[in-house]
């Protein structure tokens, strides 16, 4: 395996997104206008439940980030189709780049993007919105590795076991939303109900949601996020296993739209 081919193939989708903004924009723009809308609302949740100094952004900003994130899912699986509708997938697969550095390649701006989004929410978190960081930064840096690395592997998943760029959109926009309110990302788990609270940990917003809100919000330390990351690494494996066995370079391409 080869890393110079997977970076070429890496630096020609950063080509490709500084042309298109639309997944930037997603990604950033969106968060850093409903973080502030909902700020307040979520403060009068967290005061209620037993945070009585908080601003509201200790949830608003990591929820936006999570919520957001999962968004990388039909963004990954969108890299793989644009090739076959530009009708260059041919080209890719003839060239040198094997299976696994070609899905390298394609994943590392995913993994960027990512990570640069967590970065500027909480940045912006922090200078503007009254953002309090209790926790260890190392430590939320770690579950914001593992949440980016788990959402792209799932996208490469679903890319896999999808035909269409159609079911793609329908399963990754619904996916992200269904999931989000299941993991709590976009209320307070405490809010939702029972039925709901008990099924969230089969979600990774729940995971990611649990392991910031353990440092941010319950200013523990980094032994906390030890189970959340490794319950996320786990998802990102299965995921890479579902990839593995079901995405096949040289046959399903040809029912694909």
């Amino acid at each position: 395996m080869s890393a110079r081919r997977s970076l070429a193939i890496a630096h020609n989708e950063l080509r490709v997104l500084r042309r298109d903004p639309l997944p930037l924009m997603v990604l950033l723009i969106m968060p850093l206008l409903m973080a502030p809308i909902y700020r307040s609302t979520f403060r009068a949740a967290l005061v209620f439940a037993g945070h009585p100094h908080v601003s509201g952004s200790e949830f608003a900003v990591p929820a936006q980030i999570v919520q957001f994130g999962f968004f990388l899912v039909p963004f990954t699986g969108f890299l793989f189709f644009r090739e076959h509708m530009w009708k260059t997938w041919s080209r890719l697969r003839a060239s040198s780049a094997s299976p696994i550095e070609i899905v390298i390649g394609k994943a590392m701006p995913m993994i960027a993007l990512g990570l640069i989004q967590v970065a500027v929410l909480l940045a912006v978190g922090v200078g503007v919105l009254a953002l309090h960081l209790r926790g260890h930064l190392l430590a939320l840096l770690a579950v914001a590795v593992a949440y980016v690395c788990c959402t792209v592997a799932i996208g490469v998943a679903i890319t896999a076991l999808v035909r269409t760029s159609q079911q793609l959109n329908a399963v990754g926009f619904l996916g992200a939303t269904v999931l989000g309110a299941i993991g709590g990302a976009l209320v307070p788990l405490s809010t939702l109900p029972g039925w709901v609270r008990s099924i969230a940990p089969a979600t990774p917003q729940y995971w990611a949601m649990r392991a910031i809100r353990d440092l941010i919000l319950d200013g523990r330390g980094p032994g906390s996020v030890v189970l959340p990351i490794t319950i996320l690494a786990t998802f990102a494996l299965a995921a890479g296993a579902i990839a593995v066995r079901r995405f096949d370079f040289d046959e399903r391409n040809v029912g694909w739209s």
